[in-house]
């Protein structure tokens, strides 16, 4: 559900496979698991003469493939990253890739089904929604895994068995699993949301960290009016984010009891609602509209992207805001000053809560699919399932050993078998495999992780999370498919629901319309049909949770 800017025109590339280099690297007789190869498959499998069924390069003949992943806006360009390379080795071929600036992603990806200019693969995190998987399923655009995974892809196979939740959320109505998510198993991942306070600030001006909604306008207040930043300029934004990828809203939504905007459950975690239609979203919007009119929300808020709000940041212009890590967002000379903090209670919820994964995934579900343009879904079912064994998923997440692709960046495997990554003085990780290493945005299963000696910003990361957010964290509102019947019914109602929800928050915190208008606002939810798709959701939870 989220809102762009502008969108941008993709790189559409494709890729052609070149004749394979004989051998199997010695890989053959491996197991899989934590080797990175697949066992031999059943005599049926083994009627396909294209690819080797075991060991790598998968390829034997020419190929043809194309992979379509977002890019975002800091991340090199597939051919220029060590990751295309390592694939085409892996895949006895060249590799490149359909690149869509994230922004545009959805624009994009609903053009390319539209007009039938489909690539072979799609591998993102965020590629599809439920509802894509469902109709493009049917359509048989999105081809069907079951058996593709009980043939070639052993890797993924055991991943689904010891994880039934995440199955049960992958497997569609009829049976049929269309797309596949990465699951993810470092205990800070499930957190949604991440949001991070300038400590340094406060410690200046001697505050207390907000336990409350009220204590926590104190402290924006106070970041306003007393020069924290010490240069005698009122240059200070109290709080900022880019509201289509970083917005601080979650921070007042939790404060007042609600996980989500839109479905959502309430909080006895059985019965579904609508946030937007509730009556402590009213409270929500008149907090928000009291920040952005007291000049302590960004002016900027709902018009700049991520690269400009991070840009306020790094020049200590920032008191609070919503960033992946603290360090993506100020750099790591500066990333020590900011933590985060328990989430906040108000009058109108004095539990302290805040939203979990249901399913704990790496680039959230439905993110992994083949289309019907693709004629060898046999290698890319093999391409995909590398990247559920250690050694595939570690390859394409973190890169290579060190000193492979620059000096001093790399992955060290120390004495007691746990690794991490060193990086020069003065680049963080992230920065190293953005711009050098890999594509962010490829899922991959991450149980390589758990052995991981965490650098310091990344062990930052993991003690704040783990201290402060999942303690208090509920599981929100899971991924569910819904009957043909039901989805014609949502699509009657959910598009036009939620652009209506979305202006009128916009024009209630900005002050174009005052929240006396509230009675109205709430006829035209229920007009459009907001009770019609509460209850669809509802008989879909009920259906899931069975």
């Amino acid at each position: 559900m989220t809102k762009g800017y502008r969108w941008l025109t993709p790189a559409f590339v494709s890729i052609a496979m070149l004749t394979a280099c004989t051998g199997n690297s010695g890989n053959a007789g491996e197991s899989g698991a934590d080797k990175g190869a697949s066992p031999a498959p059943s005599a049926a499998a083994q009627t396909n003469d294209k690819i080797n069924p075991t060991g790598f390069p998968i390829a034997k003949q020419s190929i043809q493939l194309s992979i379509m992943m977002k890019k975002p806006a800091n991340q090199s360009s597939w051919n220029e990253l060590w990751i295309s390379k390592y694939l085409d080795e892996k895949l006895g071929g060249k590799t490149t890739a359909v690149e869509i600036d994230e922004n545009a992603w959805n624009e994009k990806k609903n053009l390319a089904f539209a007009t039938g200019e489909l690539p072979d693969i799609i591998w993102s995190g965020g590629a599809l929604t439920s509802s894509d998987v469902t109709n493009y399923g049917s359509q048989g655009l999105l081809i069907p895994l079951n058996e593709l995974i009980d043939k070639y892809a052993p890797n993924i196979k055991k991943t689904l068995q010891d994880n039934p939740d995440l199955r049960k959320t992958v497997t569609s109505l009829d049976g049929k699993i269309y797309a596949l998510a990465a699951p993810t198993y470092p205990k800070r991942e499930p957190v949604i949301g991440r949001y991070w306070l300038n400590m340094q600030w406060m410690n200046k001006l001697g505050l207390k960290v907000p336990t409350t909604l009220d204590e926590f306008y104190n402290v924006l207040k106070a970041f306003k009016e007393k020069d924290p930043n010490g240069n005698g300029k009122a240059d200070e934004i109290p709080a900022s984010g880019a509201s289509a990828s970083n917005p601080i809203d979650s921070i007042v939504l939790t404060a007042v009891g609600y996980l989500e905007k839109y479905i959502t459950l309430d909080k006895t975690g059985k019965k579904v609602v609508y946030t937007q239609a509730q009556a402590e979203f009213k409270d929500y919007l008149a907090f928000m509209n009291k920040l952005y009119k007291e000049g302590l929300l960004d002016p900027e808020y709902y018009t700049q992207n991520i690269t400009t709000f991070r840009g306020k940041a790094q020049k200590d212009q920032v008191g609070f805001y919503f960033d992946a890590a603290h360090f993506v967002a100020v750099g790591l000379d500066k990333y020590t000053n900011y933590a985060s903090f328990p989430p906040l209670t108000s009058p109108q919820n004095p539990e302290r809560i805040w939203p979990l994964q249901r399913v704990a995934t790496l680039g959230g579900l439905n993110s992994i699919a083949i289309t019907s343009k693709n004629k060898n879904p046999e290698a890319s079912i093999r391409l995909l399932d590398y990247g559920f064994t250690e050694e595939g998923g570690s390859a394409i997440r973190f890169g290579p050993k060190l000193d492979t692709v620059v000096p001093g960046a790399g992955i060290v495997t120390n004495p007691d078998g746990t690794w991490e990554i060193k990086t020069p003085q003065g680049l963080s990780s992230n920065d190293y495999r953005m711009k050098s290493v890999t594509n962010m945005s490829l899922p991959v299963s991450d149980a390589f992780y758990l052995k991981n000696k965490e650098v310091p910003e990344q062990a930052s990361l993991t003690k704040n999370l783990v201290e402060n957010m999942l303690p208090y964290g509920k599981p929100v509102y899971p991924n569910v498919f819904l009957t043909k019947e039901e989805q014609d019914k949502v699509n009657k109602v959910q598009t036009d629901l939620k652009t209506y929800v979305d202006q009128m928050e916009a024009k209630f915190i900005v002050g174009d319309t005052p929240l006396s208008k509230w009675d109205e606002y709430i006829a035209t939810v229920q007009k459009i049909g907001v009770n019609e798709l509460v209850a669809i959701y509802q008989t879909a939870f009920d259906r899931w949770n069975k």
